[in-house]
Protein backbone atom coordinates (compact mmCIF):
# COMPACT_ATOMS: atom_id res chain seq x y z
CA UNK A 1 0.00 0.00 0.00
CA UNK A 2 1.38 3.93 -0.76
CA UNK A 3 -0.31 5.55 1.76
CA UNK A 4 0.75 6.07 5.42
CA UNK A 5 -0.65 3.22 7.52
CA UNK A 6 -1.64 6.17 10.67
CA UNK A 7 -3.28 7.96 8.41
CA UNK A 8 -5.42 5.50 6.53
CA UNK A 9 -6.85 4.55 9.67
CA UNK A 10 -7.71 8.09 11.01
CA UNK A 11 -9.15 8.48 7.41
CA UNK A 12 -11.64 6.02 8.04
CA UNK A 13 -12.48 6.96 11.02
CA UNK A 14 -13.21 10.23 10.27
CA UNK A 15 -15.08 10.08 6.91
CA UNK A 16 -17.86 7.74 8.66
CA UNK A 17 -18.24 11.01 10.55
CA UNK A 18 -17.24 13.91 9.74
CA UNK A 19 -17.69 16.89 12.01
CA UNK A 20 -17.10 20.54 11.87
CA UNK A 21 -15.35 20.26 15.30
CA UNK A 22 -12.39 18.15 13.57
CA UNK A 23 -11.36 21.00 11.02
CA UNK A 24 -7.60 20.50 12.11
CA UNK A 25 -7.77 16.88 11.92
CA UNK A 26 -9.52 16.40 8.55
CA UNK A 27 -6.25 19.28 7.32
CA UNK A 28 -3.76 16.71 8.86
CA UNK A 29 -5.49 13.43 7.64
CA UNK A 30 -5.29 14.54 4.65
CA UNK A 31 -2.00 16.16 4.04
CA UNK A 32 -0.37 13.40 5.96
CA UNK A 33 -1.78 10.58 3.47
CA UNK A 34 -0.78 12.18 0.06
CA UNK A 35 2.92 12.05 1.97
CA UNK A 36 3.80 7.90 0.78
CA UNK A 37 5.91 6.62 3.39
CA UNK A 38 8.83 5.96 0.93
CA UNK A 39 9.63 7.49 -2.71
CA UNK A 40 10.28 4.26 -3.98
CA UNK A 41 6.59 2.68 -4.82
CA UNK A 42 6.96 -1.29 -4.78
CA UNK A 43 3.46 -2.49 -4.73
CA UNK A 44 -0.05 -0.87 -5.02
CA UNK A 45 -2.90 -2.98 -4.28
CA UNK A 46 -6.52 -2.43 -4.32
CA UNK A 47 -6.79 -0.97 -0.83
CA UNK A 48 -5.07 2.57 -1.98
CA UNK A 49 -7.75 2.45 -5.13
CA UNK A 50 -10.20 2.48 -1.81
CA UNK A 51 -8.27 5.03 0.05
CA UNK A 52 -8.40 7.14 -3.02
CA UNK A 53 -12.15 7.22 -2.99
CA UNK A 54 -12.18 8.46 0.67
CA UNK A 55 -9.34 11.20 0.09
CA UNK A 56 -11.82 12.88 -2.31
CA UNK A 57 -14.93 12.25 -0.11
CA UNK A 58 -12.42 13.92 2.54
CA UNK A 59 -11.90 16.51 0.57
CA UNK A 60 -14.92 17.42 -0.80
CA UNK A 61 -16.98 17.39 2.79
CA UNK A 62 -14.63 17.71 5.22
CA UNK A 63 -13.59 20.78 6.76
CA UNK A 64 -10.95 22.43 4.81
CA UNK A 65 -10.19 25.69 3.51
CA UNK A 66 -9.02 27.13 -0.30
CA UNK A 67 -5.81 27.34 1.11
CA UNK A 68 -5.50 24.03 2.41
CA UNK A 69 -7.50 22.87 -1.05
CA UNK A 70 -4.67 24.41 -2.54
CA UNK A 71 -1.75 22.50 -0.35
CA UNK A 72 -3.60 18.90 -1.34
CA UNK A 73 -3.41 19.51 -5.20
CA UNK A 74 0.06 19.89 -4.75
CA UNK A 75 0.82 17.38 -2.51
CA UNK A 76 -1.44 15.11 -5.34
CA UNK A 77 0.87 16.80 -8.53
CA UNK A 78 3.93 15.48 -6.45
CA UNK A 79 2.14 11.80 -6.00
CA UNK A 80 1.54 11.81 -9.68
CA UNK A 81 4.58 12.64 -10.61
CA UNK A 82 6.02 9.52 -8.39
CA UNK A 83 3.76 7.15 -9.44
CA UNK A 84 4.78 8.20 -13.37
CA UNK A 85 7.84 7.28 -12.70
CA UNK A 86 7.09 3.93 -11.29
CA UNK A 87 7.10 0.98 -13.77
CA UNK A 88 6.04 -2.64 -12.84
CA UNK A 89 6.74 -6.19 -14.78
CA UNK A 90 4.25 -6.93 -17.72
CA UNK A 91 1.28 -8.61 -16.23
CA UNK A 92 1.69 -7.93 -12.38
CA UNK A 93 -1.56 -6.99 -10.47
CA UNK A 94 0.10 -3.60 -9.41
CA UNK A 95 -0.13 -2.34 -13.01
CA UNK A 96 -4.17 -1.94 -13.05
CA UNK A 97 -3.83 -0.21 -9.95
CA UNK A 98 -1.17 2.42 -11.30
CA UNK A 99 -3.30 3.32 -14.41
CA UNK A 100 -6.44 3.67 -12.33
CA UNK A 101 -4.56 5.84 -9.78
CA UNK A 102 -2.77 7.65 -12.51
CA UNK A 103 -6.37 8.22 -14.60
CA UNK A 104 -8.02 9.22 -10.87
CA UNK A 105 -5.30 11.56 -9.84
CA UNK A 106 -5.12 13.41 -13.08
CA UNK A 107 -8.80 14.00 -13.84
CA UNK A 108 -9.09 15.11 -10.38
CA UNK A 109 -6.32 17.85 -10.73
CA UNK A 110 -7.33 18.97 -14.38
CA UNK A 111 -10.97 19.65 -12.84
CA UNK A 112 -10.63 21.22 -9.10
CA UNK A 113 -7.21 23.51 -10.22
CA UNK A 114 -9.39 25.21 -12.79
CA UNK A 115 -13.00 25.35 -10.49
CA UNK A 116 -11.03 26.08 -7.09
CA UNK A 117 -9.43 29.24 -9.09
CA UNK A 118 -12.67 30.28 -10.27
CA UNK A 119 -16.20 30.80 -8.84
CA UNK A 120 -19.57 31.17 -10.35
CA UNK A 121 -20.97 34.20 -10.92
CA UNK A 122 -17.58 35.67 -11.80
CA UNK A 123 -15.80 35.79 -8.11
CA UNK A 124 -18.96 37.68 -6.64
CA UNK A 125 -19.55 35.22 -3.90
CA UNK A 126 -23.45 35.57 -4.94
CA UNK A 127 -23.24 31.48 -4.89
CA UNK A 128 -22.69 28.48 -2.49
CA UNK A 129 -22.09 25.16 -2.77
CA UNK A 130 -24.42 22.54 -2.27
CA UNK A 131 -22.08 20.36 0.26
CA UNK A 132 -21.45 23.91 2.11
CA UNK A 133 -25.14 23.17 3.10
CA UNK A 134 -25.24 19.77 4.01
CA UNK A 135 -22.14 19.83 5.99
CA UNK A 136 -23.00 22.86 8.24
CA UNK A 137 -24.20 22.92 11.81
CA UNK A 138 -27.81 21.82 11.70
CA UNK A 139 -27.58 21.84 7.70
CA UNK A 140 -28.12 25.39 7.58
CA UNK A 141 -26.49 28.64 6.47
CA UNK A 142 -26.62 32.26 7.06
CA UNK A 143 -26.82 33.33 2.77
CA UNK A 144 -27.60 36.85 1.37
CA UNK A 145 -29.14 37.81 4.74
CA UNK A 146 -31.48 34.81 5.26
CA UNK A 147 -31.15 30.99 6.60
CA UNK A 148 -30.59 28.70 3.18
CA UNK A 149 -30.92 25.13 4.78
CA UNK A 150 -31.19 21.88 3.36
CA UNK A 151 -34.09 19.58 5.12
CA UNK A 152 -33.69 15.73 4.00
CA UNK A 153 -33.99 16.02 0.36
CA UNK A 154 -34.65 19.46 -0.07
CA UNK A 155 -33.16 22.83 0.69
CA UNK A 156 -35.47 25.80 1.70
CA UNK A 157 -34.21 29.59 2.15
CA UNK A 158 -35.92 31.65 4.89
CA UNK A 159 -38.42 28.70 4.83
CA UNK A 160 -39.73 28.54 1.72
CA UNK A 161 -38.75 25.20 -0.26
CA UNK A 162 -36.48 26.09 -3.37
CA UNK A 163 -38.19 24.99 -6.22
CA UNK A 164 -36.53 22.94 -8.63
CA UNK A 165 -34.05 20.59 -6.34
CA UNK A 166 -33.06 17.98 -4.78
CA UNK A 167 -30.48 16.18 -2.50
CA UNK A 168 -30.20 12.63 -3.09
CA UNK A 169 -28.33 10.74 -0.53
CA UNK A 170 -26.67 7.65 -2.63
CA UNK A 171 -24.64 4.62 -1.01
CA UNK A 172 -21.93 5.75 -3.43
CA UNK A 173 -22.81 9.74 -2.59
CA UNK A 174 -24.58 12.45 -2.59
CA UNK A 175 -26.15 14.12 -5.51
CA UNK A 176 -28.19 16.48 -6.41
CA UNK A 177 -31.19 16.74 -9.16
CA UNK A 178 -32.03 20.27 -10.86
CA UNK A 179 -34.72 20.85 -12.93
CA UNK A 180 -34.80 24.21 -14.56
CA UNK A 181 -34.36 26.25 -17.68
CA UNK A 182 -31.14 26.92 -19.57
CA UNK A 183 -31.44 30.41 -21.42
CA UNK A 184 -29.17 31.16 -24.18
CA UNK A 185 -29.74 32.14 -28.11
CA UNK A 186 -31.62 29.98 -30.49
CA UNK A 187 -28.69 28.60 -32.33
CA UNK A 188 -27.21 27.33 -28.93
CA UNK A 189 -30.51 26.13 -27.47
CA UNK A 190 -30.96 24.22 -30.68
CA UNK A 191 -27.77 22.73 -30.44
CA UNK A 192 -28.44 21.51 -26.68
CA UNK A 193 -31.54 19.75 -27.84
CA UNK A 194 -30.32 18.06 -30.41
CA UNK A 195 -26.47 16.84 -28.59
CA UNK A 196 -28.55 16.72 -25.33
CA UNK A 197 -25.12 18.48 -23.24
CA UNK A 198 -24.75 21.77 -22.52
CA UNK A 199 -21.32 23.42 -22.69
CA UNK A 200 -20.40 25.90 -21.16
CA UNK A 201 -19.80 29.44 -23.31
CA UNK A 202 -19.41 32.96 -22.86
CA UNK A 203 -22.63 33.72 -22.50
CA UNK A 204 -22.54 34.77 -18.63
CA UNK A 205 -21.50 38.22 -19.10
CA UNK A 206 -19.28 38.43 -16.11
CA UNK A 207 -16.99 35.70 -17.08
CA UNK A 208 -13.63 36.93 -18.97
CA UNK A 209 -13.44 34.47 -21.72
CA UNK A 210 -14.65 31.27 -21.36
CA UNK A 211 -17.09 30.61 -17.97
CA UNK A 212 -16.20 26.73 -17.16
CA UNK A 213 -19.76 26.93 -15.11
CA UNK A 214 -23.28 25.30 -16.69
CA UNK A 215 -26.15 27.65 -15.47
CA UNK A 216 -29.89 26.53 -14.95
CA UNK A 217 -32.75 28.59 -13.66
CA UNK A 218 -35.77 27.77 -11.52
CA UNK A 219 -38.73 26.98 -13.81
CA UNK A 220 -41.27 29.45 -14.18
CA UNK A 221 -40.22 32.36 -12.26
CA UNK A 222 -39.00 34.63 -15.39
CA UNK A 223 -42.54 34.68 -17.64
CA UNK A 224 -43.24 37.17 -18.76
CA UNK A 225 -40.23 38.96 -18.39
CA UNK A 226 -38.71 40.94 -21.37
CA UNK A 227 -35.36 39.15 -22.92
CA UNK A 228 -33.79 42.80 -21.26
CA UNK A 229 -34.73 42.19 -18.07
CA UNK A 230 -33.83 38.29 -18.21
CA UNK A 231 -30.27 38.88 -19.82
CA UNK A 232 -29.81 41.67 -16.27
CA UNK A 233 -31.66 38.75 -13.85
CA UNK A 234 -29.41 35.59 -14.69
CA UNK A 235 -26.00 38.28 -15.87
CA UNK A 236 -26.15 36.44 -19.85
CA UNK A 237 -25.25 37.85 -23.10
CA UNK A 238 -28.06 35.41 -24.61
CA UNK A 239 -31.26 34.97 -23.60
CA UNK A 240 -34.01 34.62 -26.29
CA UNK A 241 -34.43 31.26 -25.78
CA UNK A 242 -34.32 28.05 -23.15
CA UNK A 243 -35.11 25.06 -22.99
CA UNK A 244 -36.32 23.32 -19.41
CA UNK A 245 -33.98 20.18 -18.54
CA UNK A 246 -33.22 17.99 -15.86
CA UNK A 247 -29.70 17.40 -14.67
CA UNK A 248 -27.80 15.15 -11.90
CA UNK A 249 -24.45 16.05 -10.58
CA UNK A 250 -22.66 15.60 -7.03
CA UNK A 251 -23.32 17.35 -4.49
CA UNK A 252 -19.90 19.41 -4.37
CA UNK A 253 -20.06 20.05 -7.91
CA UNK A 254 -23.34 21.92 -7.76
CA UNK A 255 -23.46 25.88 -6.45
CA UNK A 256 -26.85 27.98 -5.67
CA UNK A 257 -27.57 31.27 -5.70
CA UNK A 258 -31.40 32.37 -3.93
CA UNK A 259 -32.01 35.86 -3.30
CA UNK A 260 -35.45 37.32 -2.28
CA UNK A 261 -37.44 38.61 -5.46
CA UNK A 262 -35.08 36.71 -7.99
CA UNK A 263 -35.25 33.05 -9.58
CA UNK A 264 -33.02 30.59 -8.13
CA UNK A 265 -30.32 30.00 -10.09
CA UNK A 266 -27.83 27.00 -10.11
CA UNK A 267 -24.51 26.25 -11.32
CA UNK A 268 -22.81 22.77 -12.24
CA UNK A 269 -19.23 22.72 -12.66
CA UNK A 270 -19.13 20.75 -16.25
CA UNK A 271 -17.34 21.00 -19.06
CA UNK A 272 -20.41 18.82 -20.88
CA UNK A 273 -23.28 18.88 -18.65
CA UNK A 274 -25.39 15.73 -19.73
CA UNK A 275 -29.04 16.61 -19.84
CA UNK A 276 -32.55 15.02 -19.61
CA UNK A 277 -36.06 15.81 -20.27
CA UNK A 278 -38.18 16.36 -16.87
CA UNK A 279 -40.58 13.88 -17.88
CA UNK A 280 -39.62 11.81 -20.64
CA UNK A 281 -43.23 10.73 -21.62
CA UNK A 282 -43.54 14.46 -22.49
CA UNK A 283 -40.34 15.17 -23.88
CA UNK A 284 -38.31 18.70 -24.04
CA UNK A 285 -40.20 21.84 -23.41
CA UNK A 286 -38.54 24.74 -25.79
CA UNK A 287 -38.58 28.16 -26.00
CA UNK A 288 -37.64 30.00 -29.08
CA UNK A 289 -38.30 33.58 -29.29
CA UNK A 290 -41.67 33.25 -27.52
CA UNK A 291 -42.65 30.13 -29.42
CA UNK A 292 -42.49 26.96 -27.03
CA UNK A 293 -42.27 23.46 -28.62
CA UNK A 294 -42.35 20.23 -27.04
CA UNK A 295 -40.23 17.95 -29.03
CA UNK A 296 -39.29 14.01 -27.99
CA UNK A 297 -36.94 13.04 -25.04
Amino acid sequence: MIFPKKFVQKLRREVKDIREENAELHREILKGILTPGSSIITQIDKEDKEIFDLIQDMYHYGYITDADKREIIRQLKDLHSLLKSTSFSQGSPEIDNLSFLLERIQSMLEHEEEYLDYKPGAKSKEYVKVSDIIKARDHAIVFNKGWLKNNGSNIYFEGKMVQGIKVIHHITGVFVEVTGEHYSSEETIREIYHNRVITPSTNNVFAIGRDPYCYIAESGRLAGKSEKEIRKVLGAKHADSFIVVKIMAPAHSVWIRVKQGDPAKFAIESKNLPIKAPKPQKGFKLSIRNKVYLLAA
